[in-house]
């Protein structure tokens, strides 16, 4: 049996104290096998869920695009300073 430090089994939350994993199919320091989480079947799943987080993509596309008229708008002012004025640091 390899080390747990050469396989990816170990649990991610001894390396980085804010991330976890999802499901933990052998845990390497009990030994032990726990449950895999399993998505939930089509009739688990929230109808008003399954829209809300549709709604939420389609929000979230439609900020970008929103937002894409000032971005160009603020890359432009950009190339007009630089235009005018030259560049703002002098290469040596």
């Amino acid at each position: 049996m390899r080390p747990a430090s050469l396989c990816n089994d170990a649990p991610m939350e001894r390396g980085a104290v804010g991330l976890r994993q999802r499901k933990v199919a052998f845990d390497p320091i009990k030994g032990a096998v726990g449950p895999a989480a399993a998505a939930p079947s089509a009739e688990q799943a929230d109808i008003p869920n399954l829209w809300a987080s549709r709604c939420r993509t389609l929000l979230a596309i439609a900020y970008l695009w929103a937002c894409a008229p000032l971005l160009v708008f603020m890359a432009g002012l950009a190339w007009f300073r630089h235009y005018v004025f030259g560049s703002s640091f002098k290469r040596a």
